[in-house]
This record gives C-alpha cells, sequence and structure tokens, in this order.
C-alpha cells in the first residue's frame, strides 16, 4: 500500500491519503476484470450465435434434401433428382436394378436429372 504524505503531517491525513489510494487501486483492478469478463461473455455469445446460425442452416438443408416430398408424376413414375443413383431409386421403389433399366429401355446405370423413372410396365 502507498502511503501519501502530505504538508501538514496529520496522521489523520495519511490514513485518507492511503485508504483513497487503495480504493482508486481496488476500482481499477475491478473495472478491468468487469471489461475482460464483458469481452470473454461477447465473445462467447458470437461464437454460441454463429454455432447456432450453423446448425440452422444445415439443419435447413437437410430438412430440404430429406423431408422433400419425392416427385411424383401423374402417370406414376418418379422423376430423378440431383444426386439420385439407380440403386438407392430401385431399392426406395422395391424393384432391382436390372428391372429399373428394363422398364425405362436403359443403356446404363446413369440417370439424368430431371427424367422421369418407372416401376411397372406400361401398355
Amino acid at each position: 500500500m502507498a502511503t501519501t504524505k502530505t504538508s501538514n503531517d496529520d496522521p489523520k491525513s495519511d490514513v485518507a491519503a492511503t485508504t483513497d489510494s487503495t480504493v482508486s487501486s481496488q476500482a481499477t483492478s475491478t473495472a478491468s476484470e468487469t471489461s475482460k469478463a464483458t469481452s470473454t461473455a461477447k465473445s462467447a455469445s458470437s461464437q454460441a450465435v454463429s454455432a447456432a446460425t450453423s446448425a440452422a442452416s444445415t439443419a435447413k438443408s437437410a430438412a430440404a434434401t430429406k423431408d422433400a416430398p419425392t416427385p411424383v408424376p401423374d402417370d406414376g413414375g418418379y422423376i430423378v433428382q440431383q444426386g439420385d443413383d439407380i440403386a438407392t431409386v430401385a431399392t426406395v421403389h422395391r424393384v432391382s436394378v436390372g428391372w429399373v433399366k428394363f422398364v425405362n429401355n436403359l443403356g446404363s446405370n446413369v440417370l439424368k436429372v430431371g427424367r422421369t423413372i418407372y416401376f411397372e410396365l406400361r401398355g
């Protein structure tokens, strides 16, 4: 603790000056700690918001992909979507890849986005 001597050498003045110095030092320390805590809280809050925004975006994307209704034309076929492959489409519709190729006159396992695929023979 620093003691400041005043010009009148009064012991009570010494105590008052010492008390003022201590209070000022404690206030500065508390203000610094408060500033650090506020900064840390803002950083944590910013990270939480960023994480929540990212999670919400991912959830929306996943929901749009998985929960989207499968497009079905009026004639009972299936419209090929981006990312579809013949094996998955056949499995989902409970038929073999060979059957999908036969019914749709496909020469390969490649499905073009937007094409309608059928699973039953049509007359």
